[in-house]
């Protein structure tokens, strides 16, 4: 039939871009990066310092995704800072032994929310949620094979999911068309060791994922 017709001619229409190059990529990155900075969507538009742009090869195979949205993000020039960061490297060393996908130079880094600005309280999740394009839009160009979310509100945001960390970590989703494991925030483990175990196992998953 004809409706049948253009539903399929539809499908068709939203398969994702094929990209020859890892420059090719990195140039539509810098694209969306152009529209980032000129987005006006929240109330973050007019406060923010800058953009925090995503770090990493643009054909990396795992992505790091956290919540976003510190200042302090655009000083260092990196997703995380401080003792999170310290910690970040350390995981990053340990997982790079596993495979070499998951060095510190092939993992590509990025927030959900894009602006260098603590958003007001009560209002992160649906700050993100603003912020969704770009984030898939980066998804979609650098294809990844797996991607590990930091934390629970950037899973909240990814997924519009208001479970806990403790009911989803360590279980699979699904973003872009792209396997994704959440886990704990690094700054959760700062105030719980404990939870580094636990961190750990999900991570050797997420590796386990890139082998397939």
């Amino acid at each position: 039939s004809g409706s049948m017709a253009s539903f399929m001619a539809m499908r068709q229409s939203s398969v994702r871009p094929q990209y020859q190059s890892s420059e090719e990529r990195e140039t539509v990155l810098n694209t969306q990066k152009a529209h980032a900075e000129a987005c006006r969507q929240c109330i973050l538009g007019n406060t923010r310092q800058g953009i925090i742009w995503g770090k990493g090869p643009a054909d990396a195979k795992m992505v790091f995704i956290a919540a976003g949205g510190n200042p302090r993000e655009l000083e260092t020039g990196r997703i995380f800072t401080d003792e999170a960061a310290q910690l970040i490297d350390r995981i990053v060393q340990a997982m790079s032994d596993l495979h070499p996908d998951c060095s510190a130079e092939r993992i590509y880094m990025t927030n959900v929310i894009k602006c260098a600005c603590v958003p007001p309280r009560n209002k992160t999740v649906d700050i993100a949620r603003s912020c969704l394009r770009f984030l898939r839009q980066e998804i979609q160009i650098i294809q990844p094979k797996v991607i590990v979310i930091w934390g629970e509100m950037a899973y909240r945001a990814m997924f519009g999911d208001m479970q806990t960390i403790s009911q989803i970590r360590g279980t699979w989703n699904v973003f872009e068309g792209v396997p994704a494991m959440t886990t704990h925030h690094p700054l959760e483990m700062i105030k719980n060791p404990k939870l580094k175990g636990r961190v750990w196992q999900d991570l050797q998953l997420a590796v386990e994922k890139l082998k397939v």
